[in-house]
């Protein structure tokens, strides 16, 4: 070979491989491009048009692990957590340190109510960056979902020390407290809550109810009343008023809260219930809606009356209520008082163990979710 075709062929190598890095680094520098367009789409909650541009980021660079865990979050935010965990895995799978990613799974897996997979992914995020105030947060609230309120109460606790004005953080401790009946605690994180930001109705809710349970029923009236002028739609406040205004010897003003917690959410089991009573006896109504208040434990059922030979599995069947976490109650003749409970799973052969009579109102619930 002459040196003149070995310079010509050692020329366009080098042409070659510098049209090959330009070409490269601008394809890197439009994905960038593309991938600031979609966060600034998602931004502007434009989350459609933040998936097209993070998208084009993407194809431009197969590799760019941010842009995966952008549009996941885009994905999330559209309800399309499926789509989202596929997003978050592939920048995981692109950058192993990405904690965001992690933290974000875990709250598409949360959602999807995979509670042990959240835990798992929180935790994750959490060896990755144990400064993350809201992954302990989530952590909790998975927690929570899986009745473990210790552990939940510990994750809380951590987020506020990471982060002492996380509000939602002493909110939803309180509600683990108030599961493990320390009213005074939860109603301590509650004032901390309304401290930190006046304006959430929630909060003064929840101090409502648990003021009820401590029966300092003028201070859960004030709290409620504060609830319903910060939101005048809150359906749980109304309720939670009717209450205090029972115990405080106000039956028509119960009724009237009652009545109003109806018309706000008709499908609200309590006012189920409610109805329920009422058409026998209108003093029971207030009995029946205190009962189902005062166990703190349920806001979904419905009110059937039992039939002989009916197993409880076909009653749940019927009335297409999450069997896996039901309980029963039956209130004998529509009275106050509750016959018996039957708690936990239910399988298919269950019939009542308690005794139970056809016409008997049978009330089946699932559990509590804070307001």
């Amino acid at each position: 070979m002459n040196q003149k075709r070995f310079n010509f062929e050692i020329c366009s190598l080098f042409a070659f491989i510098a049209v090959f890095c330009c070409t490269t680094i601008r394809a890197q520098t439009n994905a960038v491009s593309f991938y600031n367009d979609g966060c600034s789409r998602s931004a502007l909650k434009d989350y459609a048009g933040a998936i097209a541009d993070l998208s084009k980021a993407i194809e431009l660079n197969p590799t760019f692990a941010d842009a995966y865990c952008e549009r996941g979050s885009a994905k999330q935010e559209l309800k399309d957590y499926e789509g989202a965990i596929v997003d978050y895995t592939k920048a995981i799978e692109l950058n192993p340190q990405l904690a965001v990613a992690y933290y974000n799974r875990g709250r598409a897996k949360d959602e999807l109510h995979d509670y042990i997979g959240a835990i798992t992914d929180d935790t994750q995020a959490i060896q990755l960056n144990p400064q993350l105030p809201y992954v302990y947060y989530n952590r909790g609230n998975a927690k929570r979902d899986l009745k473990n309120y210790e552990g939940a109460i510990t994750d809380y606790t951590k987020a506020i020390e990471v982060n002492p004005k996380h509000a939602e953080a002493y909110l939803n401790r309180g509600v683990s407290r108030c599961c493990l009946k320390d009213f005074p605690g939860a109603i301590a994180d509650d004032s901390q809550a309304i401290e930190l930001n006046p304006q959430t109705a929630g909060a003064y809710c929840n101090r409502g109810l648990h003021k009820n349970y401590l029966k300092d029923y003028a201070g859960a009236m004030a709290d409620f009343g504060k609830a319903i002028e910060l939101n005048s739609r809150f359906w749980a406040a109304f309720f939670g008023r009717g209450f205090a205004k029972y115990n405080l010897h106000d039956a028509s003003g119960a009724l009237a809260d009652f009545n109003k917690a109806i018309e706000l959410n008709p499908q609200n089991v309590n006012a189920n219930l409610r109805k329920a009573v009422e058409e026998q006896n209108p003093k029971n109504t207030v009995l029946a809606a205190e009962r189902i208040f005062v166990s703190n434990n349920y806001t979904d059922g419905v009110i059937v009356r039992y039939r002989d030979g009916v197993t409880l599995r076909q009653i749940i069947d019927e009335t297409k209520l999450n069997g896996n976490n039901a309980e029963v109650f039956v209130l004998h003749s529509l009275s106050n008082k509750v016959r018996a409970v039957f708690g936990g799973e239910v399988k298919p052969s269950d019939k009542p163990t308690f005794a139970v009579q056809p016409g008997d109102v049978i009330f089946l619930a699932t559990p509590y979710t804070p307001f």
